[in-house]
């Protein structure tokens, strides 16, 4: 895709989910140091779904190839396990 401009984190997420408040992002680098996020925050919160962040505008500069990567965020004291079955970055 040539002139992206919107992009959303869609995700399925199983039967372990995490504590209010945690999330999943995705995020790209364009030097392989630096991490900047994509789109919006998905919780993590409630089993047995398909979540989206909703369109966001594509930041300045993302428009590339580049390296993406999904972190989470637990905001539980403890480790736990989250189930995602499926994740998606989605361009328009």
């Amino acid at each position: 895709m040539l002139s992206a401009t919107s992009v959303r984190l869609v995700l399925t997420l199983g039967m372990y989910a995490l504590p209010s408040g945690s999330f999943a992002q995705a995020e790209y680098t364009p030097d392989g140091t630096n991490w900047f996020a994509l789109p919006g925050k998905v919780p993590l919160t409630t089993p047995f779904g398909i979540y989206s962040s909703g369109w966001q505008g594509l930041p300045t500069g993302a428009n590339g190839d580049y390296e993406v990567r999904m972190v989470t965020f637990n905001s539980g004291g403890a480790v736990n396990q989250v189930s995602v079955y499926q994740l998606h970055l989605q361009f328009k």
